[in-house]
């Protein structure tokens, strides 16, 4: 991961966990959103203002043509003492593809203080928006939920 990019740090605090084994073989699109985990979504660093969100839970916003990396923390919001890791993540764009060219590099990496952290190279390519979900993993149960941070490029 190139690290001459600057990095917008983003602080995932997990509300309600929903397994993806909840969610049904086939859901309609208009199902699935209610099979994520909710959380709120906090914008911690902001890339050197390449990234901006109006208000906590308020989508990120990168500036147009600029590229910029994500490091996801995931907390817990709840008193249960539950512990959420981000294992990955997975893209969808206005247009069918991926997001290949424009999300080259993700990694987990660790801390130094025993985090779990997800980088996210985000390289703007084609300054439109793709759906952007991050997998987290319940430590305990070793379940999968799914957490949407709402990033929008240009």
């Amino acid at each position: 991961m190139n690290n001459a990019y600057p990095t917008a740090g983003v602080r995932i605090t997990v509300k309600d966990f929903v397994p993806t084994s909840k969610v049904p073989r086939h859901p309609s699109a208009d199902e699935i959103k209610i099979y994520f985990s909710t959380a709120s979504v906090d914008l911690i660093s902001d890339a050197d203002g390449y990234v901006t969100q109006a208000h906590s839970d308020a989508p990120l916003k990168v500036v147009p043509h600029t590229k910029v990396d994500f490091v996801f923390e995931v907390v817990n919001g709840k008193d249960d003492g539950a512990i959420y890791l981000p294992v990955g993540v997975s893209f969808y764009g206005e247009h069918g593809d991926v997001g290949i060219a424009d999300f080259p590099t993700r990694c987990v990496t660790g801390d130094a203080f025993k985090r779990l952290l997800l980088r996210v190279h985000d390289a703007n390519v084609h300054s439109t928006n793709f759906k952007f979900s991050v997998i987290i993993q319940c430590q305990e149960s070793g379940q999968l939920g799914v957490i949407d941070p709402q990033v929008a490029n240009g």
